[in-house]
């Protein structure tokens, strides 16, 4: 389906303290996906839905529009994060202006679990695959 263009997405990775995140979320019509908080004791997922996602600054990049700003917020049960997703730098795999864009980014905000914060600062990389409308 991506070979036609039709399936977007958007997925991020970032690892700070002693946990990582991990987004993605993808489909044409109906999104799926979500957010993964991950550590050594736990993994515990939010789905997309009750996770909102909304694009706040944008950059046209090797001839397309990326995000430069995504925040993300929402909770399902005892787990609820708010973070921000900047872009830092890009680098265009290819030649010249013509190739794909890969985003370094950095990822601040918290995740809460049972009533414990945690906050954080990572630097990482995410992608983003055609607007979501």
């Amino acid at each position: 389906m991506r070979k036609l263009g039709r399936f977007k997405w958007d997925w991020g990775e970032f690892n700070a303290n002693n946990f990582s995140i991990i987004y993605g979320i993808a489909g044409s019509r109906e999104m799926k996906g979500g957010l993964h908080f991950i550590n050594e004791s736990c993994h515990i997922f939010i789905p997309y839905g009750k996770l909102k996602m909304e694009y706040e600054e944008w950059q046209r990049i090797s001839l397309v529009k990326k995000p430069t700003k995504i925040h993300f917020y929402g909770g399902n049960g005892s787990i609820s994060a708010d973070f921000m997703v900047e872009m830092k730098k890009f680098y265009i795999l290819g030649y010249g202006k013509v190739g794909k864009p890969y985003l370094l980014g950095s990822a601040r905000g918290y995740v809460e679990i049972n009533g414990k914060r945690m906050n954080f600062d990572s630097t990482g990389f995410y992608e983003h695959h055609g607007r979501f409308e």
